[in-house]
């Protein structure tokens, strides 16, 4: 730790004065001299997390009209926006990484949706949904957790 000291301006009243006045009072203020590395360092081993990242991502599918439809073989399909989230981190404990732990949330809205080129739109009706064709996976969200093992 170290001192330094500077002026700095501020209101003064003396008991003469009734108003006060604004002078220069010198002021001291700590300051450590250590190197940047050292205080990221020493942050990290107090920290329970480490290397954080948050990530999104926008899928977005235009309309598909343009389609050879003379043999029956092609059908327009709508076009669809898929939202994407997802997070990461190491867990430290003292300093030393003990687990990674991640969480992806695919299609966050749960969009019906079918691939243009998937030829399984033109499957029989499904008569739990009412829909035609195999529709592709909606919400699908996961949890990672990686332990290190050492032997």
């Amino acid at each position: 730790m170290a001192m330094k000291v500077k002026a700095v301006e501020r209101l003064v009243k003396f008991e003469k004065e009734a108003a006060g006045k604004y002078r220069y009072v010198m002021q001291p203020e700590l300051y450590t001299s250590l190197a940047q590395e050292k205080v990221i360092k020493e942050a990290s081993l107090r920290s329970l997390l480490n290397n954080l990242y948050v990530a999104a991502g926008l899928d977005s599918y235009l309309k598909q009209s343009h389609i050879y439809s003379a043999d029956g073989t092609e059908t327009p399909t709508p076009g669809y926006a898929l939202l994407n989230l997802s997070a990461g981190t190491d867990i430290q404990i003292k300093g030393k990484k003990v687990a990674e732990f991640y969480v992806t949330a695919n299609n966050l809205f749960n969009k019906a949706y079918q691939n243009h080129l998937s030829r399984l739109k033109y499957a029989d009706v499904n008569t739990v949904t009412g829909r035609s064709g195999v529709y592709n996976m909606g919400r699908n969200i996961t949890f990672k957790l990686v332990i290190p093992v050492t032997l």
